[in-house]
């Protein structure tokens, strides 16, 4: 039986205390590629990868990019090709380069920009016309983000590594943003 299993990592490989050891033993026994598919950055992705013994291509910050390892598929030197060029008319949405090991396709809006920073704006600018207060993985330093998180000093380092997308925490929302907009005088 052939399969592919397709997983997130928290509340699913992860139990509460962050271990796998219970899970793995039995999707190793499927024989079957584990793709994790999941919020967390390439970086974190990495670091569950060494410790799971997993070497198959994974999905990161929600669908933002596939990275699947270089040699992964005998055929996809030719496949490559042909995705590299039909992304080429995707007017800038998907992009496909070969890093670091991995051939990564990036999914997100503006390939080609360097889309945290763009996403950081893009939320900035609403929380802003929201009238919200937001506190970004980016504005946190790693200590506070693993206070907020319950993430070791380590993972917190890792899950600011973003690159497409960026969580955040609602501070504060001002009383303009939970009114209906009506003056009630």
């Amino acid at each position: 039986m052939c399969c592919v299993l397709f997983s997130d990592i928290d509340g699913t490989l992860l139990d509460a205390e962050y271990s796998i050891d219970v899970v793995l033993p039995k999707i190793y026994a499927l024989k079957c590629p584990l793709i994790f598919c999941t919020t967390k950055t390439h970086a974190e992705i990495e670091y569950y990868r060494k410790i799971c013994n997993v070497h198959d291509p994974f999905i990161v910050e929600n669908g933002s990019a596939i990275y699947i390892p270089d040699g992964y598929f005998p055929f996809f030197d030719e496949l490559f090709d042909y995705v590299r060029d039909e992304c080429d008319e995707c007017e800038g949405e998907v992009s496909v380069e070969v890093r670091d090991g991995y051939i990564v396709l990036e999914l997100s809006a503006d390939a080609g920009t360097d889309r945290y920073m763009h996403m950081r704006r893009v939320l900035k600018e609403i929380s802003h016309e929201a009238g919200v207060e937001i506190r970004g993985f980016g504005d946190m330093s790693v200590r506070e983000l693993a206070d907020v998180s319950g993430l070791s000093v380590e993972l917190a380092a890792l899950a600011k590594c973003r690159e497409y997308s960026e969580s955040f925490l609602i501070v504060s929302s001002s009383s303009v943003a939970m009114s209906s907009g009506e003056d009630d005088s």
